[in-house]
Parts: C-alpha cells; structure tokens; sequence
C-alpha cells in the first residue's frame, strides 16, 4: 500500500515584545505569523494569563484570517521599465530616502530614518517605537524640526526622562541635553 504524501504545514511563528516599562498594567505587541499570512496586535496585561489569552486571540484571528486571506492584485506593469537598463549604475538620490513617521501633536511629521538613530541600548521594535515618541516630544516641545540628525542612546531610558515632562519644560531645556545632535 502506498502511502500518500501530503503538504508539510508551515510552522506558525509567535513573536511577543513585551518591553519592561514598570507599573500595574503594561503594552505589549504581538506578531503571529505563519506563511505568508501575518496579523500584528498589540495587547495590554497585567499578568501570564492576559498574555496567554492575547496569544489564544491571536491564533484564532490567524486562523479566520486563513480562511478568508486578503486578495492581493497584481501590480501593473511598467513597459518603460522593460527598456534596456543603462550601464551606469543608477543612485538614488537622498530625497528617495525612506522615513518613519512621528506622532506629534498637531499630526504626524514623517522624518528621514537617517535623523533618528538609536546608538546604544535595546534595539529592537520597542526601542524603536520609544525612538518615535523621543522625536515626536521633542518636535512638539519645538526642540527639534525633524531635519537634522539626532542620535539617541537607550531609547527607553530617554524616553522615560522626558515622558513625563510638559512642553513647557521640555521646551525650556537644549535639545542636546536630551539627544546627540548630528552626524559625529
């Protein structure tokens, strides 16, 4: 009798950014993915149960999310594209360059990611995101206009400082107290 080979199922892949910020309840974020279908959460817990009822949640969204899964069209083709590339290597020029949007008071700033770098600490998607709201206090505090580059070392730790700060004192202090400012 032959045995009938069937499809390997794709592993599903959970990942948790559960930053260390203190207090009763804390903001979590979640990404469950498997395949090519991902969904991303964010959740709020005070303990292992409210994680693990964020991942069960989580699971049975990527389930109907399989059985429903978004249709993706085709982008449509550029016939200029298709002519012959030159030889020259072709450079972007700077003004291409990606940005990460800031959530400022008076609306979202979109800031080049080369102004705004972490250079020390935590690195990762939580860093990150304290790394926004650094440069969205400090351009709502009218220290810093999003166009020269600033540097920040420990994201949450500078984030932490300023977090509870007014505008007004905020404003008050050198953006330079706060960050590295520039390219050195």
């Amino acid at each position: 009798m032959a045995k009938k080979k069937r499809g390997k199922k794709k592993p599903t892949v959970i990942t948790l950014t559960l930053p260390d910020e203190g207090g009763i309840q804390q903001t979590g974020s979640l990404l469950i993915q498997r395949g090519d279908l991902a969904k991303v959460f964010q959740f709020h817990y005070c303990n292992a149960g409210d994680i693990t009822s964020a991942i069960k949640d989580a699971t049975k969204e990527l389930v109907e999310l399989e059985k429903s899964p978004p249709v993706i069209p085709e982008a449509p083709v550029d016939k200029s594209a298709k002519e012959k590339p030159s030889k020259k290597a072709t450079v972007k020029p700077k003004d291409d360059e990606p940005t990460v949007d800031l959530p400022a008071k008076n609306g979202t700033v979109a800031v080049k990611i080369s102004h705004l770098k972490i250079i020390s600490g935590d690195t990762d998607a939580a860093a990150y995101r304290r790394a926004t709201l650094t440069g969205a206090r400090l351009i709502d505090a009218g220290l810093w206009d999003g166009k020269t580059q600033i540097r920040i070392e420990d994201a949450h730790a500078t984030y932490g400082r300023i977090n509870d700060l007014d505008d007004e004192v905020l404003g008050a202090m050198k953006l330079s107290e706060i960050v590295q400012v520039g390219t050195n």
